[in-house]
């Protein structure tokens, strides 16, 4: 709850689109699109390992976009860890998680795991 307060107060919605499309967490979704939001964890998984190319570039381009959005907000950032590496750190988090915990949000299981690393100050 304390991720998403913060989320909110940092990057505040501008406005609401009714035809973006939500995807649902019970439903997957067949490929992974600019319009897919509230993307379950099951799902950026499965589109970041795929054999797609398409599929795996977009699921990277995603967690980039986490990374970013949250670098030296919720975690330390890119002076403790190359991409590589956190990818890494994300992948293994992501890997040990059971089904039901992949039906989170992907964005907050990506970020649970990036605050564990916050700057020591």
């Amino acid at each position: 709850m304390l991720i998403e307060e913060a989320l909110v107060k940092n990057f505040p919605c501008q406005r609401t689109d009714p035809s973006i499309k939500i995807a649902s967490r019970s439903s997957p979704i067949l490929s992974l699109t600019p319009d897919a939001l509230n993307l379950s964890g099951n799902d950026f998984f499965k589109f970041w390992v795929s054999g797609n190319q398409r599929d795996k570039l977009r699921a990277g381009v995603y967690l980039l976009g986490v990374e970013d959005a949250t670098e030296n907000k919720l975690w330390c950032g890119y002076d403790l860890f190359k991409t590589l590496t956190l990818n890494e750190i994300v992948y293994v988090s992501l890997k040990n998680k059971t089904n039901e915990e992949l039906n989170s949000r992907a964005a907050e299981l990506i970020i649970n795991k990036l605050i564990e690393y916050p700057c020591n100050i």
